[in-house]
């Protein structure tokens, strides 16, 4: 874990209530992500100060990788957060650094610098994917990792999984078609980002009407 790592972050009280539910899937567009998220006091803050700290919420780019056939990449999971292994993730992402600002013209932008980042990182040989589509938001609030957590989904598709080459994060990656990578072992933000694809999502403004923050 690199605690010495500046990380951004919001304030948990200034986010839309429907957010933060015990479990949550919200589609929205990026307009509502931004305005949203700008409201919410945006700021870089050391990850020794926050990763256990729930009055913040750090927002992670989280995407659904998928190949021209539909096919999504699952991973076990190992790396650096120890309270996920032995489960199964559907989901690439991490947190925003200072960096991943650079020409950016908004936070939308900033989140999607992040995504490619670590798209980059993960994979020896990263993917050459198109534009990454906006789904949603996922929270949890049962589990002292999705406390401090705030999931962006993204979808991003490439176009020939074969040309991807996995990095030792990622070891034990797989292609699955949805059906039976939702059957896997998989952590609760895999099951709650893959609610958010397009065949089984509702109408992206479902679940804000009575929500005073987005209007």
């Amino acid at each position: 874990m690199k605690n010495n790592e500046s990380i951004l972050v919001v304030d948990r009280t200034l986010l839309p209530p429907a957010w933060l539910a015990l479990r949550t899937a919200l589609p929205l567009s990026e307009v509502r992500l931004r305005q949203c998220l700008d409201r919410a006091a945006p700021a870089w803050r050391s990850r020794a100060e926050v990763e256990t700290d729930p009055a913040c919420k750090q927002p992670i780019p989280y995407a659904i990788v998928a190949d021209a056939g539909g096919r999504l990449a699952v991973y076990p999971r190992q790396g650096s957060e120890q309270r996920l292994h032995g489960l199964w993730s559907a989901g690439v992402g991490g947190h925003v650094n200072p960096g991943d600002q650079d020409g950016a013209e908004n936070i939308a932008v900033t989140l999607k610098n992040g995504l490619r980042r670590e798209l980059a990182e993960e994979f020896a040989r990263p993917p050459e994917p198109g534009p990454a589509r906006l789904l949603g938001v996922i929270n949890e609030e049962e589990s002292a990792v999705g406390r401090v957590h705030l999931g962006i989904v993204f979808l991003v598709e490439v176009e020939d999984a074969v040309d991807l080459v996995a990095g030792a994060e990622l070891a034990g990656l797989r292609w699955l078609d949805p059906g039976a990578a939702a059957a896997m072992n998989l952590e609760l933000w895999s099951r709650l980002a893959l609610s958010l694809l397009p065949d089984t999502a509702p109408r992206p403004d479902a679940g804000w009407p009575n929500d005073p923050m987005t209007g």
